[in-house]
């Protein structure tokens, strides 16, 4: 039995990360309600007709993992079932990960860096997220494993591999049709390609570029790349740029300082040689690809998104989490004093434990940028069933809150007639096309026809729809006295009664 343990102990140590990932993302899976962007997901694949026309005209992005989610929702459409397929994806990219690691820098670096990532929130947060990011993580690592595997191969055996050569493209592929931002990283393939001395393997794969590319033409010829899908996205900041590396960091400033010193340790003990060759072994073009893909994702998207169009959102740098815990993992195996080595491993176990008690239990104490907290549409919807009167009016703002309300009202089949719901901008994810005009007149017509109003008022980001809001506050102004006022998280309910 020993000589087993002995034999398998990396398998065996893979193995319980990895069913450990799978425990920690199914823990509390369904107790909260489904996000903003977890019900724009939910509306999108409950319809086939409807999701066709949705991600041809209107959504240019996550085409693979709503096609997925579609069929998935054979096993049901709760919360729990809904996340559920991204705690699988999540689970499945932890022995992915191990092998990437192992193949790039060592044994002992791979294992402890999917220790690390198991209890990473931010792993866990897109594990227990009904959005694509979990997929995009798995398949932009399986990608980064077959890119590493092709040349390695190349470099043994002076022959190229059509196997793994096949399987890049085929990754690579499915990872944009999961997510748009995994062009990121294949853009760092490409850029690595600088530090590669093999004529041969740099001809091949920059063929392979041009055929991924015929694959993603249904991607970049739909309609629906010439929408607007992301005129909320401010323009970033340095601000910004501190909140990614924070929540690479798990989202926890003690954790992000150790590795702040970790990352200056090291620098400065290279400096002190005089020699930048000691830098992460430059000689390794593999270890180079991971600080490419690491931050060419980041740097290349934060400028983008200042001289030509914003597109930066710190969650989505979820991409950039392998590379960066492998990197992570490498600066402490690098640490001589084993002791000093299993004292930081510990207290960055414990630092992440804290961090992950934050998220379970959805403190508002323990986060920066990722919160457990999402939007009370249930609670909402509930209170509308119960507090309202048949003769109130019920108006949303902006026209999501509705649909998200009103996602609740009909799964959970409360007893509230929709008809009274004035509609002023149909929502495109549920039935709207995105063309609709903000029907001003039937705002002002409200008054005519009711004396109590509900203003159901929700959080946004979009700067376009504020004059709407304007013209809505308006109206209330003018013809309504404010009578009663409910606070549920991120929205607000206000009862008027007409003057």
């Amino acid at each position: 039995m020993k000589r087993f343990f002995t034999k398998h102990k990396n398998t065996l140590f893979v193995s319980a990360l990895t069913l450990l990932s799978f425990l920690l993302g199914m823990f509390l899976l369904g107790q909260k309600d489904l996000s903003l962007d977890e019900i724009a997901t939910a509306l999108i694949v409950q319809d086939w007709n409807r999701m066709l026309h949705i991600v041809t005209f209107t959504e240019n992005n996550m085409w693979l993992y709503y096609l997925l989610l579609h069929f998935w929702q054979a096993f049901g459409t709760s919360e729990f079932a809904l996340r559920s397929l991204s705690v699988i994806f999540a689970t499945l990219s932890i022995p992915v990960i191990y092998l990437l690691g192992r193949k790039v820098f060592s044994n002992k670096v791979a294992l402890l860096a999917i220790l690390l990532i198991v209890v990473n929130v931010f792993f866990i947060s897109n594990a227990q997220n009904a959005r694509a990011y979990a997929l995009v993580l798995l398949l932009t690592t399986l990608s980064s494993y077959f890119f590493v595997q092709f040349v390695n191969g190349f470099s043994e055996t002076k022959k190229i591999s059509k196997k793994y050569l096949f399987l890049l493209v085929l990754c690579n592929v499915l990872s944009v049709y999961a997510h748009l931002y995994a062009l990121f990283v294949i853009a760092s393939q490409a850029v690595s390609l600088l530090f590669i001395h093999k004529k041969q393997v740099i001809k091949s794969l920059l063929i392979s570029l041009p055929i991924t590319g015929v694959f993603l033409l249904p991607l970049f010829l739909a309609p629906s790349l010439s929408g607007q899908p992301t005129n909320w996205i401010p323009v970033p900041g340095i601000r910004n740029l501190i909140g990614t590396y924070l929540i690479l960091s798990d989202d926890f400033p003690p954790i992000g300082l150790i590795y702040l010193a970790l990352f200056a340790g090291f620098f400065m003990l290279s400096f002190s040689k005089k020699s930048m060759k000691h830098v992460f072994d430059t000689s390794n073009w593999q270890r180079k690809y991971m600080i490419i893909w690491a931050l060419l994702p980041i740097v290349l998207s934060f400028l983008f998104s200042l001289f030509i169009k914003p597109l930066y959102i710190s969650m989505y740098f979820f991409i950039c989490l392998v590379p960066f815990m492998l990197v992570i993992a490498y600066l402490i195996d690098k640490i001589r004093l084993s002791w000093v080595k299993l004292s930081l491993v510990v207290l960055l176990l414990l630092l992440s434990s804290i961090r992950l008690y934050g998220w379970y239990s959805a403190s508002s104490d323990l986060h920066l940028v990722i919160s457990n907290n999402t939007e009370d549409w249930k609670g909402v919807a509930t209170f509308l069933t119960t507090q309202t009167r048949s003769t109130d009016a019920i108006l949303f703002f902006p026209p999501f809150v509705q649909e998200n309300v009103d996602y609740y009202i009909n799964k959970d089949h409360m007893p509230l007639d929709t008809n009274r719901e004035i509609n002023l901008q149909p929502d495109i994810y549920a039935g709207g096309t995105g063309y609709e005009q903000f029907d001003s007149k039937k705002l002002q017509s409200i008054p005519v026809h009711y004396s109590r109003l509900w203003y159901i008022s929700g959080m946004y980001t979009d700067n376009a729809i504020s004059d709407q809001e304007k013209q809505i506050n308006t109206m209330l102004k003018n013809n309504y006295t404010l009578a009663r006022t409910v606070p549920f998280y991120a929205i607000t309910a206000y009862l008027y009664v007409r003057k």
